[in-house]
């Protein structure tokens, strides 16, 4: 555990090295101090109690092993619904049935070398809640007969191609036509919530089998896109037509994700003294590193101040981003327990606490690719911190951008790195008692 820090309060003038010291207040420049030596205790944590609501419904598909973190593996769960009603000739007889999802990204491989992946769909056995908040650890029962599968290498640039139709780049998975034959044949139009009691939707799941060090991806999927749902091919006697089923902003879709950690990472978790080194990073359901800065306050205790700027400057581990880039932002985030709606406490999670006056701590940093590292502005949390306003709890938490809609994930150097340490910078000046 890190002793105590070593705090600048006094002595001659010394230049401000920051950024943006001419937005800074109109004091007395020899009043203006800048302190860099604070004590940061910083610990790796697992997290995977996160709201696994989708955000504009992207849903992750896929698998990667990253050789400093491990396996990573992405399925997804959704329902699906109709347009309008369809109107069936007599005599329909299906075709095929297939399941349509709108690339929107991916992360790591997407070369058919190092970036296959196989997937299969279930048809699910349980209805999904549309009032529960759903956690990215929580999995769904569903049949275990498999109703459709691909392997693919996720192509981003290129349309696709029906009936000399062109449509943006997406993937195709062919369904079993008895699901074809049961929307022919049920009467369940009427309205979404019945036509969603015969049909519960359903799970897209990986299964790539052992997956080799640096191989592997995780693909990101718009299910609110026209061009994902599943679309039903029929043909008469006379004619051929298709019915579509969207995949709408109503119907509940949300990620599960899983973690097979490398015994490097596992070491990590919870542990400060080596969190001094190395620290990680990571969405998905991962890991989120843990901050405190227990000697802060003392910053005032020779007399009143005001902090004019504070940064967090966090440079990534040499060669970490190679094969697995860096995420291309870090939110640095304050959070407390809130009650569930039920009162029980074993329902207590983490909520982002808004307020500094309820606006997040630090925002979002984005990653300096030349320099190597973010920097996370955090003046008005450190000045309450000095103020004494969060006592001696003084936890912030470092997550990567996206960390539901994204697999992104940083390797950080740790506040007793040799070369290139974490530290927090302040600029603060003296005020009369």
């Amino acid at each position: 555990m890190a002793m105590g820090a070593i705090i600048i309060l006094g002595g001659s003038c010394k230049k401000p090295e920051l950024a943006g010291e001419d937005l800074l207040p109109d004091f007395e420049h020899d009043n203006l101090f800048q302190a860099d030596t604070f004590t940061i205790v910083a610990e790796t944590e697992l997290w995977d109690t996160i709201d696994a609501t989708a955000s504009d419904q992207i849903c992750l598909l896929g698998d990667f092993n990253d050789p400093f973190f491990g396996r990573t593996s992405a399925g997804f769960y959704t329902q699906f619904t109709y347009s309008s009603v369809p109107s069936f000739p007599t005599g329909s007889v299906v075709d095929s049935v297939v399941m349509t999802l709108k690339y929107a990204g991916i992360y790591g491989n997407s070369d058919k070398l190092t970036g296959t992946q196989k997937v299969r769909v279930y048809e699910l056995s349980e209805r999904l809640s549309e009032t529960k908040t759903y956690l990215t650890s929580d999995q769904h029962t569903y049949h275990p007969t498999v109703i459709g599968s691909k392997t693919f290498w996720p192509d981003l640039n290129h349309t696709v191609v029906i009936d000399d139709n062109f449509y943006s780049p997406h993937l195709r998975i062919k369904l079993d036509n008895e699901i074809g034959q049961r929307l022919l044949n049920i009467n369940a139009y009427g309205s979404e919530a019945t036509f969603k009691e015969n049909f519960w939707g359903f799970a897209v799941m990986p299964d790539n089998g052992s997956l080799p060090v640096d191989q592997g991806g995780i693909v990101y999927f718009k299910l609110s896109d026209a061009v994902s749902g599943v679309t039903l091919y029929l043909h008469t006697s006379t004619d051929t037509l298709s019915v579509s089923y969207p995949i709408k902003t109503t119907c509940v879709s949300h990620s599960w994700f899983s973690h097979e950690y490398v015994s490097d990472l596992l070491a990590h978790i919870g542990h400060c003294d080596l969190g001094r080194q190395k620290l990680f990073v990571q969405g998905t359901g991962g890991t989120r590193v843990r901050l405190r800065f227990p000697y802060l306050s003392q910053m005032a205790k020779n007399g009143p101040i005001a902090i004019s700027k504070a940064q967090l400057i966090c440079p990534i581990e040499d060669y970490s981003d190679a094969r697995y880039s860096a995420s291309p932002g870090l939110f640095l985030q304050r959070y407390i327990l809130r009650e569930s709606s039920s009162g029980n406490a074993d329902s207590l999670s983490l909520a982002l606490l808004t307020d500094m006056t309820d606006n997040q701590v630090g925002g979002l940093a984005s990653f300096d690719n030349d320099k190597r590292q973010y920097v996370l502005d955090m003046p008005i949390f450190a000045q309450r911190v000095v103020n004494g306003d969060f006592g001696a709890d003084t936890s912030l938490y470092l997550t990567t951008s996206g960390y539901v809609q994204a697999a992104y994930r940083s390797i950080l150097n740790g506040p007793g790195h040799e070369t290139r340490p974490m530290k927090l910078r302040i600029l603060y000046t003296k005020l009369e008692p």
